[in-house]
Protein backbone atom coordinates (compact mmCIF):
# COMPACT_ATOMS: atom_id res chain seq x y z
CA UNK A 1 0.00 0.00 0.00
CA UNK A 2 1.49 3.45 -0.94
CA UNK A 3 1.27 6.07 1.54
CA UNK A 4 -1.48 7.90 -1.00
CA UNK A 5 -3.57 4.64 -0.29
CA UNK A 6 -6.67 4.56 1.68
CA UNK A 7 -9.23 2.38 3.55
CA UNK A 8 -11.88 4.44 4.97
CA UNK A 9 -15.09 2.71 6.72
CA UNK A 10 -17.91 4.27 7.12
CA UNK A 11 -20.99 4.91 9.73
CA UNK A 12 -24.13 5.89 7.68
CA UNK A 13 -27.78 5.85 7.11
CA UNK A 14 -29.77 4.28 9.85
CA UNK A 15 -26.16 3.01 11.97
CA UNK A 16 -25.26 6.42 12.34
CA UNK A 17 -28.24 7.39 13.83
CA UNK A 18 -28.10 4.48 16.39
CA UNK A 19 -24.30 5.56 17.00
CA UNK A 20 -25.69 9.16 17.30
CA UNK A 21 -28.44 8.39 19.94
CA UNK A 22 -25.71 5.69 21.28
CA UNK A 23 -23.42 8.50 22.28
CA UNK A 24 -25.99 10.78 23.48
CA UNK A 25 -26.78 8.35 26.12
CA UNK A 26 -23.22 7.77 26.87
CA UNK A 27 -22.23 10.69 27.24
CA UNK A 28 -21.83 10.82 30.84
CA UNK A 29 -19.20 8.17 30.96
CA UNK A 30 -15.89 8.41 32.23
CA UNK A 31 -12.72 9.27 29.48
CA UNK A 32 -10.67 6.51 28.71
CA UNK A 33 -6.62 6.56 29.11
CA UNK A 34 -6.25 8.07 25.68
CA UNK A 35 -8.74 10.75 25.97
CA UNK A 36 -11.92 9.31 23.96
CA UNK A 37 -15.18 7.47 25.20
CA UNK A 38 -15.78 5.04 22.65
CA UNK A 39 -13.24 2.83 20.61
CA UNK A 40 -14.47 1.41 16.89
CA UNK A 41 -13.93 -1.51 15.56
CA UNK A 42 -15.11 -2.74 11.55
CA UNK A 43 -14.66 -6.36 10.72
CA UNK A 44 -15.51 -7.59 7.55
CA UNK A 45 -17.18 -11.08 7.38
CA UNK A 46 -18.69 -12.82 4.40
CA UNK A 47 -21.78 -11.44 5.48
CA UNK A 48 -20.68 -7.87 5.27
CA UNK A 49 -19.33 -5.21 7.70
CA UNK A 50 -19.49 -5.82 11.53
CA UNK A 51 -18.85 -2.93 13.52
CA UNK A 52 -18.89 -2.71 17.34
CA UNK A 53 -18.57 0.35 19.10
CA UNK A 54 -17.64 -0.14 22.37
CA UNK A 55 -18.06 2.10 25.79
CA UNK A 56 -15.77 2.66 28.50
CA UNK A 57 -18.57 1.51 30.78
CA UNK A 58 -18.28 -1.97 28.85
CA UNK A 59 -21.73 -1.32 27.21
CA UNK A 60 -21.20 -2.50 23.32
CA UNK A 61 -23.47 -1.18 19.98
CA UNK A 62 -23.62 -3.93 17.42
CA UNK A 63 -24.04 -2.31 13.84
CA UNK A 64 -23.19 -2.81 10.39
CA UNK A 65 -25.08 -4.35 7.14
CA UNK A 66 -24.05 -7.92 7.82
CA UNK A 67 -27.72 -7.25 10.18
CA UNK A 68 -29.50 -6.40 7.24
CA UNK A 69 -33.02 -7.23 7.70
CA UNK A 70 -35.78 -5.41 9.31
CA UNK A 71 -34.19 -2.39 11.04
CA UNK A 72 -33.88 -3.20 14.61
CA UNK A 73 -34.69 -0.33 16.71
CA UNK A 74 -32.26 1.21 18.98
CA UNK A 75 -33.30 -0.23 22.19
CA UNK A 76 -32.29 2.24 25.01
CA UNK A 77 -32.75 0.02 27.76
CA UNK A 78 -30.39 -2.49 26.85
CA UNK A 79 -28.19 -0.05 25.50
CA UNK A 80 -27.72 2.07 28.90
CA UNK A 81 -24.43 2.63 30.30
CA UNK A 82 -23.42 0.01 32.76
CA UNK A 83 -22.96 0.42 36.34
CA UNK A 84 -20.54 -1.51 38.70
CA UNK A 85 -23.05 -3.94 39.89
CA UNK A 86 -24.03 -4.46 36.05
CA UNK A 87 -20.24 -5.29 35.08
CA UNK A 88 -19.52 -7.59 38.54
CA UNK A 89 -23.33 -9.15 37.82
CA UNK A 90 -22.16 -10.01 33.59
CA UNK A 91 -18.54 -11.56 35.33
CA UNK A 92 -20.52 -13.71 37.50
CA UNK A 93 -22.81 -15.10 34.40
CA UNK A 94 -20.06 -15.25 32.31
CA UNK A 95 -17.92 -17.28 35.36
CA UNK A 96 -21.17 -19.54 35.48
CA UNK A 97 -21.75 -20.50 31.85
CA UNK A 98 -18.11 -21.79 31.77
CA UNK A 99 -19.00 -24.38 34.26
CA UNK A 100 -22.00 -25.09 33.08
CA UNK A 101 -20.61 -25.59 29.90
CA UNK A 102 -19.17 -28.93 31.00
CA UNK A 103 -22.13 -30.70 31.86
CA UNK A 104 -22.55 -31.17 28.10
CA UNK A 105 -20.96 -34.86 27.90
CA UNK A 106 -19.76 -33.57 23.84
CA UNK A 107 -18.50 -30.36 24.67
CA UNK A 108 -16.37 -31.59 27.89
CA UNK A 109 -14.69 -34.71 25.05
CA UNK A 110 -13.98 -31.87 22.81
CA UNK A 111 -12.32 -29.57 25.57
CA UNK A 112 -10.67 -32.07 27.33
CA UNK A 113 -10.16 -34.66 25.38
CA UNK A 114 -11.81 -37.35 28.22
CA UNK A 115 -14.74 -38.23 28.88
CA UNK A 116 -16.62 -36.46 31.76
CA UNK A 117 -14.91 -37.02 34.79
CA UNK A 118 -16.45 -35.52 38.11
CA UNK A 119 -13.19 -34.69 39.11
CA UNK A 120 -12.03 -32.32 36.12
CA UNK A 121 -15.51 -31.09 36.61
CA UNK A 122 -15.04 -30.11 40.66
CA UNK A 123 -11.33 -28.92 40.31
CA UNK A 124 -12.43 -26.54 37.34
CA UNK A 125 -15.33 -25.24 39.46
CA UNK A 126 -13.40 -24.41 42.19
CA UNK A 127 -10.57 -22.82 39.86
CA UNK A 128 -12.67 -20.78 38.42
CA UNK A 129 -14.32 -20.18 41.82
CA UNK A 130 -11.17 -19.10 43.27
CA UNK A 131 -10.32 -16.59 40.79
CA UNK A 132 -14.09 -15.51 39.67
CA UNK A 133 -16.50 -13.59 41.21
CA UNK A 134 -16.69 -14.57 45.02
CA UNK A 135 -20.09 -15.25 44.60
CA UNK A 136 -19.32 -18.32 42.36
CA UNK A 137 -17.93 -20.28 45.48
CA UNK A 138 -20.82 -19.93 47.08
CA UNK A 139 -22.67 -21.86 44.10
CA UNK A 140 -20.54 -24.95 44.11
CA UNK A 141 -21.49 -27.53 46.79
CA UNK A 142 -17.96 -28.28 47.96
CA UNK A 143 -16.95 -32.01 48.67
CA UNK A 144 -16.68 -31.63 52.92
CA UNK A 145 -18.75 -29.12 54.88
CA UNK A 146 -19.87 -28.96 57.99
CA UNK A 147 -23.67 -29.16 59.75
CA UNK A 148 -24.74 -26.82 62.19
CA UNK A 149 -23.20 -29.02 64.88
CA UNK A 150 -19.92 -28.96 63.19
CA UNK A 151 -20.26 -32.62 62.42
CA UNK A 152 -18.05 -33.57 59.13
CA UNK A 153 -20.67 -34.08 55.79
CA UNK A 154 -19.08 -35.81 53.09
CA UNK A 155 -21.40 -34.06 50.16
CA UNK A 156 -20.27 -36.80 47.52
CA UNK A 157 -20.23 -40.73 47.98
CA UNK A 158 -22.06 -41.39 45.18
CA UNK A 159 -20.80 -43.07 41.40
CA UNK A 160 -19.37 -40.72 39.68
CA UNK A 161 -22.19 -40.15 37.69
CA UNK A 162 -24.56 -39.84 41.06
CA UNK A 163 -21.87 -37.03 41.85
CA UNK A 164 -22.02 -35.09 38.61
CA UNK A 165 -25.56 -34.90 38.58
CA UNK A 166 -25.87 -33.66 42.55
CA UNK A 167 -23.12 -31.15 41.44
CA UNK A 168 -24.96 -29.57 38.45
CA UNK A 169 -28.11 -29.47 40.38
CA UNK A 170 -27.07 -27.76 43.66
CA UNK A 171 -24.74 -25.65 41.35
CA UNK A 172 -27.91 -24.43 38.98
CA UNK A 173 -30.21 -24.05 41.59
CA UNK A 174 -27.66 -21.31 43.36
CA UNK A 175 -26.91 -19.67 40.38
CA UNK A 176 -30.75 -18.85 39.49
CA UNK A 177 -31.13 -18.00 43.37
CA UNK A 178 -28.25 -15.57 42.68
CA UNK A 179 -29.97 -14.05 39.40
CA UNK A 180 -33.17 -13.65 41.29
CA UNK A 181 -31.62 -11.26 43.62
CA UNK A 182 -30.54 -8.66 41.00
CA UNK A 183 -33.51 -9.73 38.52
CA UNK A 184 -31.48 -10.38 35.56
CA UNK A 185 -32.34 -10.76 32.78
CA UNK A 186 -29.80 -13.26 30.89
CA UNK A 187 -32.32 -15.59 29.71
CA UNK A 188 -29.17 -18.31 27.92
CA UNK A 189 -27.76 -18.75 31.59
CA UNK A 190 -31.55 -19.18 33.04
CA UNK A 191 -32.08 -21.92 30.31
CA UNK A 192 -29.03 -23.34 30.92
CA UNK A 193 -29.97 -23.55 34.95
CA UNK A 194 -33.32 -25.13 34.26
CA UNK A 195 -31.87 -27.41 31.63
CA UNK A 196 -31.76 -31.00 32.50
CA UNK A 197 -28.51 -32.97 32.00
CA UNK A 198 -27.34 -33.35 28.50
CA UNK A 199 -30.66 -31.81 26.91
Amino acid sequence: MTSKEKVIFEINGADAKKLKRFERQHKNCPMGMEGGRFSYTFTPTGLGLAITVKCTCGQQLLLGDFLEGPDKEYDEVNLRPLTEDDIKNKQFEDAALLILNLEDRRFFKMAMGLEQIFEIVYAYAVGVARYGDPRISKTILYKVSFDDAHNLIMNYTGTDEENLAEFFEYFKRAVLEEMDKYHSDNERLRKKCLSKQDE
